[in-house]
Order: structure tokens, then C-alpha cells, then sequence
């Protein structure tokens, strides 16, 4: 429950501080990130829900750098839920957005032993226009984007 309640207030911060609080994302979002992959369903939502809300007021591109942390962490649940955010937010990022942290990240996943893991990293790579069907080579992938 304070877990919860704590989530719900960074958020609210977000919420009201508006445009900004970017300067601060770097510093107080990566734990919301971590508590993507809590063992507690709720804790998820709420971690997602003060993303969402950060997210609303400085876009998605200043959350690029948490992702790799995110998308490395030991639960196959928070790993889904990052790939899964990045999926929904990667149509706002422009083509300029650096992105090629991700891809190493992005790679391991697709060959993750959890189901829902493989299939989101999957999605979030084709949402970005490289296709998860080619990418077995991702040292050509990586040079290829470079």
C-alpha cells in the first residue's frame, strides 16, 4: 500500500508539475521503471500509470535512457510491461530519437525463454520499423542502424 501510495504521488508530481519537471526524470523515474517488475499486479499499475503521467508532460523521448535498465531487469512481467510501453510511445518518437541503446536489449528479449517477453520485443522493434523475422544477425543490425 505505501508502495502504491508513493507511486500514485510521484506521479501526481509529474501531473502537477508539468513541462517542468524533465530536468527530473533522469533522477526520480528509474525506480518507478524497477517497480514495473514487482511481483504485486498493482504495484505494476501504478509504476505504469506514473510513467503514463510523466509521459503526458515531457513526452516519451526523455524515458529513452531508463529503457535499457528496464528492459534488462530480472522479471520477465516488467520486462514485458517496459517493451510493451516502448511499443505504445514509439510512433511519438521522431526519427532522430537515439534509439540504438535499445537494440542490444531489444535482441536478448527476442530470445527470451518467456513467451510474452519474446512477443513484445518482437512488436516494439517492428513498431520501429525493423523487423523481428530478419534479426538473427544483430551485429548487421547494429551496424546497419548505426
Amino acid at each position: 500500500l505505501l508502495a502504491i501510495r508513493a507511486l500514485n504521488a510521484i506521479g501526481a508530481v509529474g501531473t502537477g508539475v508539468g513541462k517542468a519537471v524533465r530536468p527530473h526524470v533522469r533522477t526520480t523515474l528509474p525506480a518507478v521503471a524497477v517497480a514495473l517488475g514487482d511481483g504485486k499486479a498493482a504495484i505494476r499499475e501504478a509504476a505504469m500509470a506514473a510513467l503514463e503521467r510523466w509521459v503526458a508532460e515531457v513526452s516519451f523521448e526523455p524515458m529513452l535512457p531508463l529503457l535499457p535498465t528496464a528492459l534488462g531487469m530480472e522479471a520477465p512481467a516488467g520486462r514485458a510491461s517496459a517493451l510493451r510501453w516502448l511499443c505504445t510511445h514509439t510512433a511519438q518518437l521522431d526519427g532522430a530519437a537515439e534509439v540504438r541503446p535499445l537494440l542490444p536489449p531489444l535482441l536478448r528479449n527476442l530470445d527470451d525463454r518467456t513467451p510474452d517477453v519474446r512477443a513484445a520485443a518482437a512488436a516494439a522493434l517492428e513498431a520501429r520499423g525493423l523487423p523481428a523475422s530478419h534479426l538473427h544477425a544483430g551485429n548487421v543490425l547494429l551496424d546497419e542502424h548505426a
